[in-house]
């Protein structure tokens, strides 16, 4: 393999890596976020409910309204199905780091000029597809993903030992 060729695809898997561990990470960040959303309307939904047996009846109908105010906002938000779409965003951009370091690490060795071009073309558009059709991530889990990315979160124990 023509060297020169072989140290920019290897430059571009580096940044589809690095593209796709900020986002997974972003994403479930975002998708735990989301997640506490859903427990802070499940879990007053379920103690009003729970203790409107005990109330008197003038406080029942108090009761009913909040709950019913609760409820909607939370059908309104879906924050169970935005915990879903963001867990499974992530997931894909892991999915997508694995392969595409296991093809520079690995496959890369084997392949011919015009096979690796093929493949890092493939990765790179397969990337495309995920950041066109993916929900963008919250502020806040992009946030926390790049702190958690500086402080080694992502990191593998294997490769910070190889690098020692």
């Amino acid at each position: 393999m023509d060297e020169k060729l072989k140290n920019e695809i290897v430059k571009e898997a580096e940044r589809i890596e690095e593209c796709c561990v900020c986002s997974s990470k972003s994403h479930y960040n975002t998708s735990k976020e989301w997640n506490i959303c859903n427990l802070c309307f499940n879990i007053p939904i379920a103690i009003i409910a729970s203790i409107s047996i005990f109330v008197p009846l003038e406080y029942k109908t108090i009761l009913a309204i909040i709950t019913a105010v609760l409820a909607a906002v939370q059908a309104c938000i879906h924050p169970t199905d935005c915990t879903k779409i963001h867990k499974m965003a992530a997931d894909k951009y892991l999915a997508l780091k694995n392969q595409v370091r296991r093809f520079k690490n690995i496959e890369l060795l084997i392949l011919d000029d015009e096979r690796a071009t093929k493949e890092i073309k493939r990765f790179g558009d397969i990337l495309d597809d995920y950041n066109t059709v993916n929900p963008q991530p919250s502020k806040s889990g992009y946030k926390k993903a790049q702190e958690g990315i500086k402080n080694g979160e992502a990191d593998f124990n294997i490769d910070t030992k190889e690098n020692q």
